[in-house]
C-alpha cells in the first residue's frame, strides 16, 4: 500500500510489518493529529462475495467485543471498519519491539526480566477474561514489549474471528499461523475459556525458561499431534538454572485438560516466580575439603645456603575434578579465607587430602574439653514467630491460604499464621475466584478481601439499530448494536426504538462468556 493512501479518516505513512492476518501500517489520524497503527485484512482472495461478507462481519464482530477492554497491557482499538476489499482495525501505536525479538536476542535478557513480561501479560489476560473475552491467539510475537519493559498485548478478538473462518481460509490455501501455542481444547475444536490463554502463556515461558518450544515439529500435523499426546521435557533438564520446583509449575499449566490448570493466568505466573526463585542446580552451596600442600620431592644436597624465606603457595583449584565430585553442579566458594601455611622447617609434611564427597571426620579434642555440639543451622536457630489475624472479605468468601485445606475457612474468620508472606484464596458463587498475597505483621491484624462480581457478556444487534437497552428496569447508556456486562443471574432486558414496539426477553448469566442475541424489531402499529 502506497504512503498516503486513505483508510477511512487515516493516511498511511509507512509499513510496519507483515504476517499471516494482515498488514500493519503506521498512520496518522488527521483529526486530532495522533499517530497510530492500523491492520489490514484483505479478502480479495478469500474466495466467493459471500464468503467474504462473513469473513468481515466475523473481524468486526470480534473487534467490536474486544473494544471493550481498557487495561494498561492491552494494546487499545480506537476504530474499526471494512472499505473496498480489506477490513481494518485502527490502534494504538506501542513503541518498542515484540517478545518474540527479545526471545531471540542475542545475547539474550535476562530470565527474570523475560519472566516478568509474561507476569504482565498474565495479568492482562485474567481482566479481558473477566470481561469474557479471550484471546485464542497468545504468542511472542503478540505480546509487544516497550523500551522501559512494560508489555501490552494486541490483537484480541482477531483470532476468534480468523477461527470462525477457518473453512474459508483453508479452502484458498491461507496460512492462519503456526500451532505451536493451541492448546489441546483448541486443536480438537472444543469450546474455550480464560484456560486455553493459560496454555498458550505457559509455552511462552517455557520458551522462555528453555529457548525452546515444548512441542515443536517439522510440520502442523506433528506439531499438533505432539500438543495432544505428548508431555514436554521438564525446563529444568534443558537449562541448569531453572529450579525442579518450576517443573512442576509447567507441568500443571500444560496439563491436557484444563480443569487440572490452574485458575488463572496470574495464579499460573506467581506459582513460576515463587518456583524460579527456588534453589536450581545453579545454586547449590557444596562445602568441599581443601586440599594439602603435597610434600616435598627429594632433592640433592648443596652447599649450605641461607635458610629460604617463606613464600605464599599458589593454590589451583582442580576445575574438572570438582564438576565430577558435583554432577555438573556449580560450586559456591567461601570467600576470605587464607590458605594453609608451608610447614616451618623441621615439621613433618602434611599428607594430601584429596577432595570427598562424603562429610569429613570429626576433629579431636582434648580429653578435658568437651567437643563442641553440632550447630542447630539457621533454620532451627531461627524462631518462627505466629500472629493471629482476621480475614474479612467483601462479600463473606471460602478461603484458603497457601493451599493448605487444614486452613480452610468462611469469612469473617480469624487464623493463626507464620509472619512473612502468604498467599490467600477467596471464592463464593457468582464472583470471580480472588488470589492475593499478604503479609503477616502483628496480632489482631485484619485483612480486607474484596471479590469482583462475575459477569457474562451479552452482545445485542438488532434490525434496525440504534435501539435502547434496559436491564431489570434500569436503561442503560448505549444503543445496539451493543455489548453489555450483566451479573450472574436472571435478567429482564427490554429493547425500545421509535416507530417500532418494545421487545422484552429474560436472560439467565450463567458464566463468563459471550454470548448474542439479534433481534428484529416489528413495525409499531
Amino acid at each position: 500500500m502506497l504512503e498516503g493512501t486513505q483508510i477511512g479518516r487515516f493516511r498511511v505513512l509507512s509499513e510496519l510489518g507483515h504476517g499471516g492476518m494482515g498488514t500493519v501500517y503506521r498512520a496518522e489520524d488527521p483529526i486530532i493529529g495522533r499517530t497510530v497503527a492500523i491492520k489490514v485484512v484483505r479478502l480479495d482472495d478469500v474466495g466467493s462475495p459471500e464468503m467474504q461478507r462473513h469473513l468481515a462481519q466475523s473481524f468486526l464482530r470480534e473487534i467490536h467485543t474486544a473494544g471493550v477492554l481498557q487495561h494498561p497491557g492491552i494494546v487499545s482499538i480506537y476504530d474499526a471498519g471494512k472499505q473496498d476489499n480489506m477490513a481494518y482495525i485502527v490502534m494504538e501505536l506501542v513503541p518498542g519491539s515484540t517478545f518474540e525479538a527479545m526471545l531471540s536476542a542475542s545475547p539474550r535478557p535476562p530470565l527474570p526480566a523475560l519472566l516478568d513480561v509474561c507476569r504482565q501479560a498474565s495479568a492482562a489476560l485474567d481482566y479481558a477474561h473477566a470481561h469474557g473475552v479471550i484471546h485464542r491467539d497468545i504468542k511472542p510475537s503478540n505480546i509487544l514489549v516497550q523500551p522501559g519493559g512494560a508489555a501490552k498485548i494486541v490483537d484480541f478478538g482477531i483470532a476468534k474471528a480468523a477461527q470462525a473462518s477457518t473453512m474459508i481460509l483453508s479452502q484458498t490455501g491461507t496460512t492462519l499461523g503456526t500451532p505451536d501455542y493451541m492448546s489441546p481444547e483448541q486443536v480438537m475444536g472444543k469450546p474455550l475459556d480464560g484456560r486455553t490463554d493459560q496454555w498458550s502463556l505457559a509455552v511462552v515461558a517455557y520458551t522462555a525458561l528453555t529457548g525452546l518450544r515444548p512441542f515443536a515439529g517439522e510440520h502442523f500435523t506433528q506439531v499438533m499431534g505432539r500438543i495432544m499426546n505428548d508431555a514436554p521435557r521438564p525446563p529444568s533438564a534443558l537449562n541448569p538454572a531453572v529450579s525442579p520446583a518450576a517443573d512442576a509449575v509447567m507441568a500443571q499449566s500444560l496439563a491436557k485438560d484444563p480443569a487440572q490448570r490452574f485458575p488463572s493466568c496470574s495464579a499460573f505466573m506467581a506459582a513460576l516466580g515463587e518456583a524460579y526463585a527456588a534453589p536450581s542446580r545453579e545454586n547449590v552451596t557444596v562445602t568441599m575439603v581443601t586440599p594439602r600442600t603435597p610434600p616435598p620431592l627429594p632433592v640433592q644436597e648443596a652447599p649450605p645456603s641461607p635458610p629460604p624465606q617463606r613464600k605464599t603457595l599458589r593454590w589451583v583449584v582442580g576445575v574438572a575434578a570438582a564438576l565430577a565430585v558435583l554432577g555438573g553442579a556449580a560450586v559456591a566458594w567461601r570467600m576470605g579465607q587464607s590458605p594453609p601455611s608451608a610447614p616451618a622447617p623441621g615439621e613433618p609434611a602434611p599428607q594430601v587430602a584429596a577432595p570427598q564427597t562424603r562429610a569429613p571426620r570429626p576433629r579431636k579434642t582434648s580429653p578435658n574439653k568437651p567437643a563442641p555440639a553440632a550447630s542447630a543451622g539457621p533454620a532451627a536457630a531461627r524462631e518462627i514467630r505466629t500472629h493471629t489475624v482476621q480475614l474479612v472479605s467483601t462479600p463473606d468468601a471460602d478461603i484458603v491460604v497457601d493451599d493448605k485445606p487444614e486452613s480452610a475457612c468462611h469469612s469473617p474468620c480469624s487464623l493463626t499464621l507464620a509472619a512473612g508472606s502468604h498467599t490467600v484464596r477467596a471464592t463464593r458463587a457468582g464472583y470471580y475466584p480472588l488470589q492475593a498475597g499478604i503479609d503477616v505483621q502483628s496480632d489482631g491484624q485484619q485483612i480486607p478481601l474484596n471479590l469482583e462480581q462475575a459477569t457474562g457478556s451479552l452482545m445485542i444487534k438488532t434490525d434496525p439499530q440504534g435501539a435502547t437497552i434496559s436491564a431489570d428496569g434500569t436503561v442503560l447508556g448505549s444503543l445496539t448494536a451493543t455489548t453489555i456486562h450483566l451479573a450472574m443471574g436472571h435478567h429482564t432486558i427490554v429493547l425500545a426504538k421509535d416507530g417500532f414496539a418494545p421487545y422484552s426477553f429474560e436472560v439467565t448469566v450463567e458464566d463468563s462468556l459471550v454470548h448474542t442475541m439479534s433481534v428484529t424489531l416489528a413495525p409499531a402499529h
